[in-house]
C-alpha cells in the first residue's frame, strides 16, 4: 500500500491538513490523520508531497485537441495519446475526446479508433463526445456547414449501436425529429444541447425526453431574452440539468459566471473546449481547411469568431479563483466532482475518499502541476 503525506488535501468536501492518503489496487483505501497512517504497518512506502495541494484529478468533458494536434482531420491513437499526455501534464486525468461536426465516415473512424484505444478499453466510462453534426446552421460557429445534417433513422440507429463508445452527443433539438433524443438517451448516450436556437418550450421538451446537459453555456445558442428565455433560461431554471462553462474570460464575462453559479450551483462544471494551442505555444492551427489564430489565449477564425479555446483544466481552475473570485475548493469541484456527476461517474471519480479511483493531481500555490496520478500510478512528474 502506498501512502501520500505532507500535502494540503482537497477532498471535494473539505480541506485537510496533517492527514494522509493511503492507496491500494488503483483505489483510495483511507484518508486519515497522519499519525494514524504512519502507524499502519500495511503501508509499504511513503511519498512526501512537499506541502503542495493534492486534489482529485480534473475531468474535461469537451476536449478537441491539444499539444498541437486535433482529433478532427487526424483521428488516430497517436493523436489521442498526445491529447492524453497533455492532460496528464496539466492535471487532467480523464477526458472525452471531442469530434466537431464532420462527415459520417470520419465519425465512424473516430468511433472505431477510440474503441481500440488502450485508455478507453481500460476506462469505458470516458468515450467519444460527438459535437454535431445535428446542430442548427444559424448557430454553427466555426463548424463546417456542409457536414451539418438532420438525423435519419438509419444514422441514429448506427450511433445507438455504438453507445459503448459514444459517451456524449451535442445536438440542437429543434433540428431533430421527434424521438431522436429519447432513442439516444435510452441507448445510454448522454445528450447535450448545443449550437442551438431552441426556444424555452423546445429546450424543456428536450430535457423531459432525456437531454440532461448543455454544451458551453451561452456560446452558439439563442441568447437569453426576457420574453423568450430560450435554452439558456431553461437551463438556469431546470433542476438536474448540467452545463459546461469555458472559464477563459472570452467566452462568457465573469459577472455572468457569478450569476450562473448562484443559480446552478453544482450543476455548472468547467470544460476547456480545448484546441491544438491547449498546453502548447501554437499560435495558428487549422480546422477543416481554415486557419485559426491565437492571440493572448483567444482562438478566432478570419472573421473574428471564437474557435474553442487555448485553455487547460488547471488554467480554468486558476481563472475561476483569480478572476472569478471563488474559493479554491469550489473551483476544484467545478473541474472534477461536478463533471463526474454530469457524466454519472461520481461514485468513482471527482473526490478523495475511500473507495474512489486514485486519480490525483498535485500542484503548488502558483497552480503549477507537480505530479499527476492515474489509478494510483504516477503518469506525470515535473522535471
Amino acid at each position: 500500500m502506498l501512502g501520500l503525506k505532507n500535502a494540503v488535501i482537497h477532498t471535494g468536501d473539505k480541506t485537510l491538513h496533517d492527514h494522509c492518503v493511503l492507496i491500494r489496487d488503483h483505489h483510495i483505501q483511507q484518508v486519515l490523520p497522519l499519525e494514524e497512517g504512519l502507524a499502519n504497518s500495511e503501508v509499504s512506502s511513503w511519498l512526501d508531497l512537499s506541502g503542495h495541494h493534492l486534489a482529485p484529478g480534473l475531468i474535461d468533458l469537451q476536449l478537441n485537441g491539444g499539444d498541437g494536434v486535433m482529433l478532427n482531420g487526424s483521428v488516430s491513437h497517436k493523436t489521442l495519446d498526445t491529447m492524453q499526455q497533455m492532460c496528464f501534464r496539466t492535471g487532467c486525468t480523464r477526458f472525452l475526446p471531442t469530434l466537431i461536426t464532420t462527415s459520417v465516415d470520419e465519425m465512424l473512424q473516430a468511433i472505431e479508433t477510440v474503441r481500440q484505444w488502450k485508455f478507453f478499453t481500460d476506462n469505458p466510462e470516458f468515450g467519444l463526445h460527438l459535437e454535431g453534426p445535428f446542430i442548427n446552421p444559424d448557430y454553427k460557429g466555426v463548424h463546417e456547414p456542409k457536414y451539418i445534417q438532420t438525423p435519419t433513422p438509419e444514422l441514429i440507429s448506427t450511433l445507438c449501436d455504438h453507445s459503448d463508445v459514444i459517451s456524449m452527443i451535442t445536438l440542437a433539438p429543434e433540428c431533430c425529429p421527434a424521438g431522436t433524443i429519447e432513442l439516444l438517451a435510452d441507448a445510454g448516450i448522454h445528450v447535450s444541447i448545443g449550437h442551438s436556437g431552441s426556444n424555452w418550450d423546445q429546450a424543456c421538451d428536450a430535457f423531459r425526453h432525456g437531454a440532461h446537459c448543455v454544451t458551453h453555456l451561452f456560446n452558439q445558442m439563442a441568447p437569453l431574452h426576457h420574453r423568450e428565455p430560450g435554452v439558456i433560461g431553461a437551463t438556469l431554471d431546470t433542476p438536474g440539468i448540467h452545463a459546461g462553462f469555458i472559464a477563459d474570460g472570452y467566452h462568457v464575462a465573469w459577472p455572468v459566471f457569478h450569476l450562473c453559479r448562484r443559480l446552478m450551483k453544482q450543476r455548472l462544471f468547467l470544460v476547456t473546449d480545448g484546441m491544438p494551442p491547449s498546453g502548447s505555444q501554437t499560435d495558428t492551427f487549422v480546422v477543416q481547411g481554415r486557419t485559426m489564430r491565437v492571440e493572448d489565449g483567444r482562438c478566432t477564425d478570419s472573421e473574428g469568431r471564437l474557435c474553442g479555446s487555448a485553455l487547460t483544466m488547471i488554467q480554468a481552475v486558476r481563472n475561476c479563483v483569480e478572476q472569478g473570485g471563488i474559493e479554491l475548493d469550489e473551483a476544484l469541484r467545478m473541474g472534477s466532482l461536478y463533471p463526474a456527476t454530469a457524466l454519472g461517474t461520481s461514485s468513482e471519480f471527482g473526490a478523495i475518499k475511500a473507495g474512489m479511483r486514485a486519480d490525483l493531481v498535485l500542484f503548488d500555490d502558483d497552480f503549477t502541476i507537480k505530479q499527476t496520478f492515474l489509478n494510483g500510478q504516477p503518469v506525470y512528474q515535473e522535471v
